[in-house]
């Protein structure tokens, strides 16, 4: 099930699948899957192990051949086409560097198989060094160079061929994590800098959150949702949607929907009465109707309507400067609050928290679609 939050704007889509399927024997890997990519978009397939995201990436890439559907990148039909016929390029996760050739020589790999002058692949590699600050690196080997050092290296030579379409299966997956924050901001930079097609996969929502145009949320070899990322976090349309996006992870909670002197409201949690505003009151939902409601961790307060409140033991408290996280446990489930900073509670402390009424979210307890109106 997908939403395309795209659709009232027109696009030169660049990269384009139409039910695109991915069969192993009886496994369906990637089901009927359609997405149109914009011309010079970022964007990231996101999700967890086993969805399909990197399947696809190498569909799309001709790596993997399709069982059923269409690709497109421009306005070519690439199903049949290898890949050196795709006008693609790729930075996989582990660099796929020639250990016994320099970085110039790694760079310019590519560019001799494609009989290029001696003088314009020199151009070229220096131009991409200049832009990759890698300069100082030309002249070494791949085992002389630090991980973040042949991340850049990889990623030059993809660029060097100025492709139509970048694809990244999991390019920082093993960076420490402070690598890995400096290359993802390296990483937005040069695509500012040299706006083109790209294709990003990763697990970490964190890395689609801040690197994406458009984020893809892929589970069970389905597209769940895509569109912007501040559009995913704040309107996820599935449950599974809201879980992924977003650290800590929304909190979710069993609930009915009941009428209190005619208003419409959530018995939530067992013990919290939550008037619904009446503008994100679902008309066609039935009363008595069991639910799951979601609240993000910043989507509670320390001060509110006592009838309203959640009482709660607090389990673990985490203090990260700008703010703190508090855990606990009701119902035999694990939640996280997100409060500020000057916060100083301690473990085993009572605790009550008022949920922010006009940022909860209803889901439906079966299908698991969100049932509130923006």
């Amino acid at each position: 099930m997908k939403r395309n939050h795209y659709a009232e704007t027109v696009f030169m889509s660049k990269v384009s699948l139409h039910q695109v399927a991915k069969f192993y024997d009886n496994y369906h890997a990637v089901q009927d899957i359609s997405l149109d990519i914009p011309d010079n978009a970022f964007v990231v397939l996101v999700g967890p192990s086993g969805c399909g995201k990197s399947t696809t990436l190498r569909m799309i890439a001709g790596l993997e051949d399709i069982s059923r559907g269409e690709i497109r990148i421009g306005d070519r039909v690439v199903n049949q086409l290898p890949p050196a016929e795709r006008d693609i390029a790729m930075v996989f996760q582990n660099y796929a560097l020639y250990p016994h050739m320099t970085v110039r020589q790694n760079i310019a790999f590519g560019l001799k198989q494609r009989r290029l002058p001696a003088a314009e692949i020199a151009r070229r590699i220096d131009n991409i060094a200049k832009l990759l600050n890698i300069e100082t690196l030309l002249d070494r080997k791949p085992r002389n160079m630090s991980g973040g050092q042949r991340q850049r290296v990889a990623m030059g030579r993809a660029m060097v061929r100025s492709p139509a379409v970048f694809l990244f299966d999991e390019p920082l997956s093993n960076l420490d994590a402070s690598l890995r924050v400096r290359m993802r901001t390296e990483i937005k930079r040069l695509h500012q800098a040299v706006p083109t097609t790209t294709i990003y996969v990763t697990h970490d929502q964190t890395e689609a959150m801040t690197l994406a145009d458009i984020v893809v949320v892929m589970n069970g070899g389905r597209i769940e949702q895509y569109g912007p990322p501040q559009q995913l976090y704040h309107s996820p349309d599935t449950r599974f949607v809201a879980g992924f996006i977003g650290s800590p992870a929304m909190n979710f909670f069993p609930a009915t929907l009941t009428l209190t002197e005619g208003t419409p409201t959530i018995m939530l949690a067992g013990d919290i009465r939550l008037p619904l505003l009446t503008a994100h009151f679902p008309a066609d939902l039935q009363v008595g109707k069991p639910l799951t409601v979601g609240i993000r961790p910043e989507h509670w307060t320390l001060s509110g309507d006592d009838n309203a409140c959640l009482q709660v033991t607090v389990d673990v408290v985490e203090p990260l400067g700008q703010e703190t996280l508090v855990y606990f446990r009701h119902g035999g489930e694990d939640y996280c609050v997100r409060l500020d900073a000057s916060f100083d509670g301690a473990p085993g402390e009572t605790l009550k928290l008022y949920p922010c009424r006009d940022k909860i979210h209803l889901f439906d307890l079966e299908s698991g679609l969100r049932l509130l109106i923006d």
